[in-house]
């Protein structure tokens, strides 16, 4: 038998070797993995069938009133006051469904909420500033997507939104009254000023106007109607409602 001079290991030394790499790589991949989802099982379980049936009743509420829930006033009144890694444990053991903050997230409560069948209504946004949650029993995701925007000030894309679907999916102009109602309730230099910083940005280059025969202003994008086909539309809006 031939040792290997200088010192080098075997190839098939180094190809067990690489093998039990793999291997144990992958047990700890699938460890953590275990341990993630124990720490999601954990918190729903800790959280009392009278507490998610509260938290689901709010969403449901506020949904019917039309409102969005933020998940931040679900989740702040469970989190306890002190969330470092040294006390969190010690916090939970004093104060029972308490949870740090990384303990009980949006996405994990939704998790726990979940787990029973009747909470299938119950959905969870994101938004550029947070998260909210929503029952489709009562609001659609599309209604919701609106009011996030609203909630979030972002008026340019909100009135993007409405334009480029009433353009796509009717299809017709946006009534520039319409953001004066509810849930709006723009008055007509805002509306002005939120058109005018569109007019400067890139992303809503093809939102335009058009004035109908009476004098009413509607909104269309460029990316699903033309300007002549869009004052027809605006004209035989008008002429519907004077008829």
């Amino acid at each position: 038998m031939v040792l290997n001079s200088g010192g080098a290991s075997p190839p098939y030394l180094f190809h067990f070797t690489l093998k039990a790499k793999t291997i144990l790589r992958m047990k700890m991949l699938v460890l953590q993995n275990t341990e993630n989802q124990r720490g999601i099982n954990l918190t729903a379980a800790n959280l009392s069938h009278e507490q998610l049936q509260n938290i689901v009743t709010k969403i449901r509420d506020n949904s019917q009133k039309g409102t969005l829930t933020q998940s931040a006033t679900l989740i702040d009144p469970l989190l306890t006051k002190e969330t470092s890694s040294e006390n969190s444990l010690q916090a939970n053991e004093d104060t029972p469904n308490k949870f740090s903050s990384d303990q009980l997230t949006p996405k994990k409560l939704l998790i726990s909420i979940k787990e029973s069948e009747e909470n299938e209504d119950i959905k969870l946004l994101q938004g550029a500033k947070g998260m909210y949650f929503i029952s489709e029993l009562y609001m659609t995701s599309e209604y919701a997507n609106m009011l996030i925007k609203l909630e979030e000030g972002d008026n340019p894309s909100l009135m993007a939104e409405i334009v480029r679907r009433d353009c796509k999916k009717y299809p017709r102009p946006t009534n520039i009254n319409l953001f004066h109602k509810f849930p709006f309730f723009m008055n007509k230099q805002e509306i002005e000023d939120i058109l005018s910083d569109m007019q400067k940005h890139p992303d809503f280059q093809d939102i335009k106007s058009v004035t109908s025969f009476n004098g009413v202003k509607y909104l269309y994008s460029e990316q699903h109607m033309n300007e002549r086909y869009a004052a027809k539309l605006a004209d035989n809006i008008e002429y519907r409602l004077k008829g």
